[in-house]
């Protein structure tokens, strides 16, 4: 085979994963790999700063060394606090780019600060202090930005860009283990400045796409100019201000500001889950941490490796086999993972325990990933600010994590001991537990607030200011609507033709115009199954097909003139006088 050969090959099998990229994410190739690689060195920092092993050098304590990062986590929490208090006040703290380059400035700093302090004679704890304090600082402005980024991918492209972030964050590592001294650390102080400007590189792709297209549709209608301009606006304000749900000023009464704690009781639930999750983790770290310097191989390199390909590889077979990825797609996996740990650690032996850690690791990083994308399409799907989702979980995950440490730490000096012997089994029980009450994964802030308009607004395109007192109305996504009038269309051809609670849940996704497989996908059936009910539905109606099936409840419904006179805005019973 030629040479001339061979690059003809090539150039083929590029072109058609080009292809493949852009029919399948509908993005281009370029995005998607600055994405992956950007959110990628990320991880890397994460993993490299947080979890001590590139940054403790040899001969000192290692056990002693978990403390830091918990401290880390601890200063994140407050952070965090902060930050979602400015933003349910409606503070507007500036440009994202701004703060975000700021933030990973501090997690270089807070890296070298920290290398330093190890590499005293002896260690210098006020320097570990001060490192630990400016990374967790760092840490939730780095995640805001990156899901800031994520939440402005469509489904596809979000989901496939967080497990390759991964593997990328990966392939940082393991190199970066290895060699482990100054060099190293200088690699590792690099990763949040180049991810940043990755980002900012990314930002001006996308505000330069939308100019070009507005350029290309000057003649377009000016929803559509105001929507550009919108998600510039949010894409540049650190707190996600300008998102649709707070921007409104009748938010503050209606919307954003009065309802979210009551329609958030998703979220609290899964940051419950997450805060034991992550307790769970960081219980193992400080149990197994040896008190003196050990094998980096055997204590970091081996576990994480192993834990990292099984979770990649867990995440893609749920990404494959569920329509849309939740919680409760990686719970069903993570439980187990994390019992097993513990049974593990029941059994007392030494390499059962650095399998107990492993285990747990498991679950850890396949929620880790889980979480991005998740959060990312939550706050997409409701047009909330992305810190309302992200915050409270990171709360959680400190707490978590600084208690889990103290407690391993606590549970490895008195081993001994009966009560912490049987402390294992506890948190199985009590982990057990908490998924049995139930989290609502689907969504984690439910029912999320909408911004409010006069309809002598939207009719007459008037300033709400000048207008009297009027009917309000709510703003909803048209998809949203259509689902919502199916549901309806649904319960009245149940009760008319006497069909069963599965059929009636079937054709209100037939009703809304939805496949079988999607259908199948999302009640998790085999398609055999679904395919009866269907020709139940149809039996019992006197239809033949699905459009059948429609017009025949619009007919029952008096036509669609009630969907087309509210194509996007739901009655929201509000009168002021």
């Amino acid at each position: 085979m030629t040479l001339k050969s061979c690059a003809s090959i090539c150039g083929s099998v590029k072109d058609a994963a080009k292809r493949t990229l852009i029919n399948t994410l509908n993005e281009t190739p370029s995005a998607f790999s600055w994405r992956v690689v950007g959110l990628g060195l990320l991880m890397a920092w994460f993993y490299c700063a947080y979890y001590s092993c590139v940054l403790v050098q040899n001969p000192y304590t290692i056990r002693a060394s978990e403390q830091y990062w918990g401290l880390s986590l601890i200063v994140a929490v407050c952070v965090s606090i902060a930050l979602f208090a400015l933003m349910r006040k409606g503070v507007q703290l500036g440009d994202i780019r701004h703060w975000g380059f700021a933030a990973s400035a501090c997690a270089a700093s807070a890296t070298v600060f920290i290398y330093a302090a190890y590499i005293l004679d002896p260690i210098n704890e006020r320097l570990t202090i001060v490192g630990a304090v400016i990374a967790g600082a760092a840490l939730p402005i780095l995640l805001l930005t990156w899901l800031q980024e994520l939440r402005q991918c469509n489904a596809s492209a979000l989901e496939a860009s967080v497990p390759a972030a991964f593997l990328c964050s990966l392939a940082l590592y393991l190199p970066v283990v290895a060699i482990k001294n100054v060099v190293s650390v200088a690699i590792v102080a690099s990763f949040p400045l180049l991810s940043l400007a990755i980002f900012s590189k990314l930002l001006g792709m996308r505000l330069a796409q939308g100019k070009s297209d507005d350029e290309k549709d000057a003649a377009g209608a000016a929803h559509h100019a105001d929507a550009a301009k919108l998600t510039t606006e949010a894409n540049l304000q650190l707190l996600g201000a300008s998102t649709p749900a707070a921007q409104d000023p009748l938010s503050q009464a209606h919307g954003v500001g009065a309802s979210f704690y009551r329609n958030a009781k998703g979220l609290w639930k899964n940051a419950l889950l997450f805060s034991l999750l992550w307790f769970n983790f960081a219980f193992f770290r400080g149990f197994v941490s040896p008190t003196y310097f050990t094998d980096r191989f055997d204590h970091y390199l081996l576990p994480f490796v192993c834990a990292g390909l099984l979770a990649a590889l867990i995440l893609t077979i749920s990404f494959r086999h569920a329509r849309t990825v939740s919680l409760f797609t990686t719970y069903r996996w993570v439980l187990p993972f994390a019992c097993a740990g513990y049974a593990l650690v029941f059994i007392g032996e030494a390499p059962w325990v650095h399998f107990a850690y492993t285990a747990s690791f498991i679950g850890l990083v396949g929620m880790q990933l889980c979480a991005l994308a998740i959060i990312a399409k939550n706050v997409q799907r409701a047009q909330i600010p992305t810190g309302y989702v992200l915050f409270p979980l990171l709360v959680a995950v400190g707490v978590g994590a600084s208690t889990g440490v103290t407690c391993g730490i606590a549970t490895m000096q008195t081993q001994g001991a009966s009560a912490s012997s049987f402390f294992p089994l506890a948190m199985v029980v009590l982990v057990a537990s908490v998924m049995a009450w139930g989290c609502d994964t689907e969504s984690l802030v439910k029912a999320p607030e909408r911004s409010l308009v006069p309809v002598t607004q939207l009719e007459n395109n008037r300033d709400a200011a000048t207008e009297p007192a009027h009917m309000y109305m709510m703003k909803v996504p048209r998809a949203e609507l259509i689902d919502r009038v199916a549901d309806l269309q649904a319960n009245a051809l149940a009760k008319q033709f006497g069909l069963s609670p599965r059929e009636k849940e079937i054709l209100g996704y037939l009703l809304a115009g939805r496949s079988r497989s999607f259908v199948r996908d999302e009640l998790v059936l085999s398609l055999n199954t679904v395919n009866t009910h269907v020709r139940k539905i149809y039996a019992k109606t006197g239809v033949h097909s699905q459009q059948e099936l429609i017009s025949l409840a619009r007919k029952d419904e008096g036509g669609d003139k009630h969907l087309e006179a509210s194509e996007s805005f739901l009655p929201c019973m509000q009168k002021s006088g």
